[in-house]
């Protein structure tokens, strides 16, 4: 399908918005208020709407400082995968990132499952073995 089938808002998406495909994807379930304080965070983000439900989202973080750059939440619903969805969301996202983003800049993300082929094509190449992405997930204290 072609790429301007689908048209993405430059919005930072709604806690309902956020919910629908990230838990079509199986990703973690954030609390309401947990997730609308990090969505609040968000230096930029897209959506791709459907009729019925929102079908993809991504969005960027950062540190104060510019420096250091999230590339976040890159999730599109099964039903709509391999038809340009992420596609669309990853060129929106790097569009600001090259407009925005200082050259000295660090910009990362975490990829999962086969993503990585998508995000290869804007560019993001793996860090290992001389890097390699950790995530900790805060046991409760």
């Amino acid at each position: 399908m072609d790429l301007c089938y689908y048209t993405g808002h430059e919005r930072v998406p709604s806690v309902a918005t956020y919910r629908y495909p990230s838990e079509a994807v199986g990703m973690t379930q954030r609390r309401a208020g947990t997730a609308a304080a990090g969505l609040t965070a968000s230096l930029f983000a897209v959506e791709v709407p459907s009729d019925d439900h929102p079908i993809g989202m991504g969005r960027v973080i950062r540190d104060g400082e510019r420096v250091f750059f999230q590339v976040s939440d890159i999730v599109e619903v099964p039903a709509h995968s391999q038809r340009g969805v992420g596609r669309a969301i990853m060129t929106r996202i790097t569009t600001y990132l090259r407009t925005h983003a200082p050259d000295n800049a660090s910009i990362n993300l975490i990829t999962d499952g086969g993503s990585h082929y998508l995000h290869r094509k804007f560019s993001f190449v793996a860090t290992a073995p001389g890097a390699i992405g950790m995530k900790s997930p805060l046991e409760s204290r």
